[in-house]
């Protein structure tokens, strides 16, 4: 628990869901074991405060000893950021990116390929893979209500984490639910079992439909690869416009702020881990400009800026690239 707390903020949910449990079946113990006693004995008491105890003293010991708990700032980036739009908009994006696993080729580019240049081509729906989506929802379902009881902590951790990601104002990608995936194909698994009892030919005609959709997946994947594929079917990917985080440009922009700025600067950047993990200086992300006062440069880039140019106007440029710009904040 205090692992995956400090490796990623959201480990929190496995705290969230041990508290609702724990409290749960102190209810229950008070209610129905000991209806006459209206106090727990210590033992009882200490036994489940212990990993309560251990999680503070945890992230108490790494904040001394890092100077650092792991996610400071985030409460502060979730306040200032967070809207009912954003929210809205999270729902939509995490209720269709599980087809993203399924996803060939969206066929409605077909139809209007301007849609892939949209902003919001992200949202846009991909049939097949809902489809078969679609399909894994339906045993979800029944998998989930047979066995809800069972699983119940598991059941409030997927929702908290789920719940953290709506709320959170920035899209995270598909990488960030894979650690509620292996519940998902429990159950999904769970629910294939009981209408295969019922219906074994219809579970047989299903599978054998999904394994020659990954058979049709994979063999594109690897064709597109090698660019086999015809030239339409290629452009329905289309390349990506802006540098990723270690290609050139990128590394040109890290290799001037290791050459020219001091082990001790802070620089604003939208993923100050990048930044750090490549130049070993410390970093935030913020768009308020009154947090920039506790940092000595602003690294912008044009795919996710924190800020509009008139805002930084009066800040002077010291570094340039066609994605990247670089502010001096003194």
């Amino acid at each position: 628990m205090l692992c995956a707390y400090l490796i990623r903020s959201n480990g929190i949910a496995i705290l969230a869901a041990l508290a609702a449990i724990h409290c749960y079946h102190i209810r229950y113990y008070i209610d129905y074991s000991i209806p006459r006693i209206h106090f727990l004995p210590i033992r009882f008491v200490a036994l489940n405060a212990l990993p309560y105890v251990i999680f503070v003293l945890g992230v108490v010991a790494v904040r001394v000893g890092l100077e650092s708990s792991g996610g400071e700032g985030h409460i502060a980036l979730l306040l200032e950021s967070i809207s009912l739009k954003s929210i809205v908009r999270n729902i939509i994006y995490y209720a269709g990116i599980w087809g993203d696993f399924f996803a060939l080729p969206n066929p409605l580019t077909f139809l209007a390929p301007s849609l892939l240049e949209s902003k919001y081509a992200f949202l846009l729906p991909n049939p097949l893979g809902l489809l078969a989506w679609g399909m894994c929802v339906y045993f979800l379902f029944l998998g989930f209500r047979a066995c809800y009881k069972r699983d119940m902590f598991a059941a409030l951790f997927v929702g908290i984490s789920l719940g953290i990601l709506i709320i959170w104002p920035a899209l995270q990608g598909i990488r960030f639910v894979f650690c509620v995936l292996p519940f998902f194909a429990i159950w999904i698994a769970s629910g294939v079992l009981r209408v295969y009892a019922k219906h074994p030919k219809l579970i047989i005609a299903m599978c054998a439909l999904l394994l020659g959709y990954f058979v049709l997946k994979d063999s594109y994947h690897l064709a597109s690869k090698h660019n086999t594929l015809p030239s339409a079917i290629l452009a329905l990917k289309p390349p990506n416009p802006y540098p990723q985080a270690f290609e050139l440009e990128s590394k040109q922009a890290y290799a001037f702020i290791t050459a020219h700025t001091s082990p001790s600067d802070k620089i604003v950047f939208f993923k100050p881990r990048v930044l750090y993990l490549a130049t070993n200086r410390l970093s935030y992300s913020t768009s308020k400009l009154e947090r920039l006062d506790k940092a000595q440069y602003l690294l912008e880039s044009s795919f996710a800026p924190l800020f509009d140019k008139e805002q930084l106007a009066r800040f002077s440029i010291v570094y340039a690239s066609e994605h990247f710009t670089l502010y001096n904040l003194q």
